[in-house]
């Protein structure tokens, strides 16, 4: 039976240092404020740009740094997670890529953590519960709504296992196949 004590954990593996964390850090201290127990639990070499960001919110005592774990490990550190995050920038559309299949892969919640991306929204479709988070007021909302909808269990689309490395890996190599096989016909 799951403790709803528990802090919720929100676990991020990955670079971070071209992301706005402040937003993120103060949503989640917020949170914090209004009664939300939560860890943020990061996987990755950008430690001290995280720390300063927690720091600067007043919840760096809520802050687990995991160092780096390499490809093979990340689903097994997403997998400890009650809430991911996928995070957007402002200058550029989203490039998805491998951290988009990873979130998406595990079927848990999601925060979609800056300026509001349609094309992460319309790509995760009813994959997982995403939850645009575009501030921090956004951020705190979303983390106490999943927080109370605990526990909290993976709730695996069918069509998720279509995002993980080793599936997509398969697509790109039949791609590759089926391009050369046309090249080669004409």
């Amino acid at each position: 039976m799951e403790d709803p004590a528990r802090p919720l954990r929100i676990v991020y593996a990955g670079s971070l240092w071209y992301f706005d964390l402040r937003p993120f850090a103060e949503g989640l201290r917020l949170a914090r404020d209004r009664g939300v127990p939560w860890r943020f639990e990061y996987f990755g070499d950008d430690g001290p740009a995280v720390v300063h960001a927690f720091e600067a919110a007043g919840v760096a005592g809520q802050l687990d740094l995991r160092g780096r774990v390499g490809p093979d490990e990340v689903i097994d550190a997403l997998s400890l997670a009650d809430l991911l995050l996928l995070f957007t920038m402002p200058s550029k559309a989203s490039t998805f890529g491998f951290k988009f299949a990873e979130v998406i892969s595990r079927g848990l919640p999601v925060l979609l953590v800056g300026p509001d991306d349609p094309a992460v929204r319309v790509a995760a479709g009813k994959l997982v519960e995403l939850h645009p988070c575009p501030d921090a007021a956004s951020v705190a909302a979303a983390v106490a709504r999943v927080a109370c909808e605990r526990p909290i269990l993976p709730k695996p689309n069918p069509e998720a296992a279509a995002w993980t490395w080793p599936a997509l890996a398969r697509r790109l190599v039949e791609a590759m196949k089926e391009a050369a096989n046309r090249r080669g016909e004409t």
